[in-house]
């Protein structure tokens, strides 16, 4: 066949020769291709006051990278206060809007679970942002492992490595705050401190969890006590007034970076806490929604959790010492904000003022 073409061809040319006409050069004519800019629906679905400070992340920084890559995609946000039935409510709403891509912080992970199988099963892309669930597309989140880990050893340096300690871990319903418990574990059981206390607790359920540090405190008063574990900020504003009620203070961790977190830092009612700047977090989770919905590249992922790519990021220790070059300074909460007029002082000795 390629021999046969190939005399056709020598045949035209030399037709053409001998008529003195030039074979034409032109390239053949063709229509124009067209593009169309990518559009679509990403639906944000938040966990409500109980999480992370999330306004900044959702409504600027996530948008702001979303219509960078992708001017014609709507974003709509949808806020769960702290509330798992309505969360279901605004999935199912989302899907019925016409979302083709869903980034969900959820309240209760499980809670969520067959309305998440429903809108994959309809195509609907689902990322998982600090919610990790089976089968979801993707999964971004501040790395947990470090979480547990910075925790506890800033915990251990604390109290110089020994000593009692009580540990106040998050919920056991949320697969997180298992791992985050689990990282926190491998540190503190490799070395010399004596957990003689531990608790998880549920945050539907804040009587039971200060009814739990009332009664060991009434064993193991501050005095006796070398420092607490606890898994988060809200977790630590509990520990810190259950121990002023006890009669003293003892180092406290916490994770978060919210505001009562960060002015109990300055005012030395807690020890650390653990801040995720909220550009990274937004860049990351705006780049896979726009992958999702163009069917772009979306990138390596840092590891594969459960089946499910995971892009992990590296979250931030932070101290009274460190405050106003995190913090502060991404503008994650101000100075003005933090320091009250009655924590004015401490402000000042901590450099915000």
């Amino acid at each position: 066949m390629l021999a046969r073409l190939a005399v056709v061809a020598a045949l035209v040319l030399g037709l053409a020769a001998c008529s003195g006409a030039e074979p034409s050069t032109s390239p053949p004519t063709t229509s124009p291709a067209t593009t169309t800019a990518p559009t679509g629906t990403i639906a944000v679905l938040t966990a409500g006051p109980q999480a992370m400070r999330q306004a900044a992340f959702d409504k600027s920084s996530f948008s702001d990278a979303v219509a960078r890559d992708c001017p014609d995609c709507q974003v709509s946000f949808f806020d769960a206060q702290g509330k798992a039935d309505t969360q279901v409510q605004q999935l199912v709403a989302a899907g019925d809007a016409g979302a083709t891509v869903v980034v969900i912080d959820a309240v209760e992970p499980l809670a969520v679970v067959n309305q998440i199988s429903a809108l994959q099963d309809l195509g609907v892309a689902v990322i998982g942002y600090d919610t990790l669930l089976d089968d979801l597309d993707y999964y971004v989140a501040y790395d947990r492992d470090q979480v547990g880990q910075q925790q506890a050893h800033a915990l251990l340096r604390a109290i110089g490595g020994s000593g009692n300690i009580m540990m106040l871990n998050g919920s056991p319903a949320d697969p997180g705050a298992v791992q985050v418990k689990a990282a926190a574990h491998q540190v503190i059981d490799a070395g010399d401190a004596t957990v003689v206390g531990e608790y998880d607790a549920l945050p539907d359920k804040p009587r039971a969890t200060a009814t739990w540090l009332s009664t060991l405190l009434s064993f193991y008063p501050p005095g006796s006590l070398a420092g607490v574990y606890a898994a988060d900020d809200t977790l630590a504003g509990a520990v810190s007034q259950a121990l002023v009620a006890a009669g003293g203070t003892v180092p406290v961790t916490g994770a978060g970076a919210t505001l009562a977190g960060v002015r109990r830092l300055v005012t030395g009612r807690q020890l650390m806490t653990v801040y995720r700047p909220v550009e990274p977090a937004a860049e990351t989770t705006a780049g896979l929604a726009v992958a999702a919905l163009t069917g772009n590249d979306p990138g390596v992922p840092t590891t594969s959790l459960d089946g499910v790519p995971a892009y992990l990021l590296d979250p931030v220790p932070v101290t009274v010492h460190n405050l106003r070059s995190t913090v502060v300074a991404d503008g994650y909460w101000t100075a003005d904000a933090i320091c009250t007029p009655r924590i004015a002082a401490e402000c000042r000795k901590a450099g915000l003022r």
